[in-house]
């Protein structure tokens, strides 16, 4: 009884685009590309990762104008960033231009082909999301924890069940995945969602998507009389 009931308060809350922040490659590395381009196209996409998109954004646009910045590797390069700025602040369908563009100057890239799966999960599409993430998901690379990440928010809109060791191995999610997997099991495995979500909360207090979902869950559960304190804090 209690238990039902609080799942379905917890299945009640609405997920958000944070699962997809780029928390997930955060540290854009230059990939052995030492190149002055690419260091510049990191320079300023760290004015986004210390808060200043709006700054970070006007800088990589301009560059669009530059001739060394308008084909192959380094467009990709560009384009990507702008697209992954422009998500995490809310301009999904802008996002969504800037990651198809960055695919069409790299399409054989893995990290191109992750902002391709990207790009149709910001645009609704989830099985070509779902696809298209599960095929570069083992390739080396920093593209990894985004292609995850996809996965686990494709599968959760399609409400499909997936082999969680097939995204990240049996060991736990990096700190970049946990929000995704946790919105992921809180949609499809709710009786494994509070002890999934106060272990990752105990195990990455420092996380904020993951803080963020903790503190709402123990918001919710306690306005409703009779259920008791699922964790030693309340």
């Amino acid at each position: 009884p209690n238990d039902e009931i609080k799942r379905g308060l917890l299945a009640d809350v609405e997920p958000s685009w944070s699962s997809l922040r780029y928390q997930t490659l955060s540290s854009d590395g230059s990939e052995g590309d030492d190149s002055e381009e690419i260091k510049r196209i990191i320079e300023y996409r760290a004015i986004s990762s210390e808060g200043n998109s709006a700054t970070a954004l006007s800088l990589l646009e301009k560059l669009k104008s530059d001739p060394r910045y308008a084909t192959g590797f380094i467009a990709f390069r560009l384009h990507f960033n702008i697209g992954i700025i422009q998500q995490n602040i809310g301009e999904i369908e802008q996002a969504s231009v800037s990651l198809r563009a960055a695919h069409a100057h790299c399409p054989d890239d893995d990290k191109a082909k992750t902002g391709l799966a990207f790009a149709e999960l910001l645009d609704g599409a989830s099985e070509r999301a779902l696809d298209l993430a599960l095929l570069v998901l083992d390739s080396k690379g920093d593209h990894q924890d985004l292609a995850a990440c996809i996965v686990l928010n494709a599968a959760r809109r399609l409400k499909r069940e997936i082999d969680t060791n097939e995204v990240f191995g049996a060991s736990p999610p990096s700190p970049n995945v946990l929000a995704a997997y946790l919105e992921y099991l809180r949609e499809l495995r709710p009786e494994d969602y509070v002890d999934a979500l106060n272990r990752a909360f105990d195990d990455n207090p420092d996380n904020d998507e993951v803080a963020s979902m903790w503190a709402l869950s123990m918001a919710l559960l306690h306005k409703s009389p009779g259920i008791p304190c699922v964790t030693p804090r309340c």
